[in-house]
């Protein structure tokens, strides 16, 4: 199995690293192309799961990354030329309970942001008041607008953090502070490839319902080939690695 190594990750924290942004994305629909169908199922088997486990919080956070990192897995076999068998995509849950404490953080930071906001808005509610329900009106639509950006931001950031937590053996704090260092290092080039993955994973939606499970497989591969060509390849030499501190 390809690993993620921390004199690497170290590396690249200090270097930085050169943003191929057409050779992920191509590499992306190459890998979907030598098993489409597996992973367009299995596409289908997540959205099912992620969507019954939405109904109770704690179940989303249980199986969210765990749930996505399969296709990651899957990919890594593909790659090598061994045959993929379905079971393949759930190789991600051997560190469900990491994935979890990676979820519960994120979906604690979002819920202790939302507090004065419906504070704000119950207030100004309660005084029955129109003029302040306007403004109260006014602040929900900025917020809400702040919280999207917010959300992309974080998304951004903890790009790196479930990759880390898989294929480099990283507790979750230490994932969180490196995919924080490694985004930081190309932070408008992720937000554009973010973007675009983003529109790329939900074009199946407006072609049909069969396009979205493939449309989101494809966007999950593009993830995972940044991810190798960035994490899992040594593109320096052993001199440059000396006095690396790792994070």
């Amino acid at each position: 199995m390809e690993r993620i190594n921390r004199e690497t990750v170290a590396y690249r924290i200090k270097n930085g690293f050169t943003f191929e942004l057409g050779e992920y994305l191509s590499n992306g629909f190459k890998i979907f192309s030598k098993e489409w169908l597996l992973f367009s199922l299995y596409g289908l088997v997540a959205t099912i799961l992620l969507i019954l486990s939405f109904f109770t919080l704690i179940g989303f956070m249980l199986l969210l990354y765990p749930i996505m990192l399969g296709f990651a897995v899957a990919a890594e076999k593909v790659e090598r030329d061994e045959r993929l068998e379905f079971s393949d995509f759930f190789g991600a849950f051997k560190n469900f309970g990491d994935y979890f404490i990676l979820g519960a953080t994120v979906t604690l930071g979002f819920i202790l942001a939302f507090v004065p906001y419906f504070f704000a808005i119950f207030n100004m509610i309660e005084s029955n008041n129109s003029q302040n329900e306007i403004v109260g009106f006014g602040i929900s639509i900025v917020f809400m607008m702040i919280m999207v950006l917010a959300i992309y931001i974080l998304q951004i950031l903890l790009f790196f953090a479930p990759y880390l937590i898989h294929f480099g053996n990283y507790s979750v704090m230490e994932a969180i502070r490196a995919s924080f260092h490694l985004s930081l290092k190309n932070f408008w080039w992720m937000l554009l490839f973010v973007f675009l993955v983003g529109i790329i994973s939900g074009m199946g939606q407006y072609l049909c319902i069969v396009g979205a499970f493939a449309t989101m497989a494809i966007g999950m591969l593009m993830n995972y080939s940044l991810v190798k060509k960035v994490l899992m390849t040594d593109q320096y030499s052993e001199i440059e690695q000396i006095g690396i501190s790792t994070i």
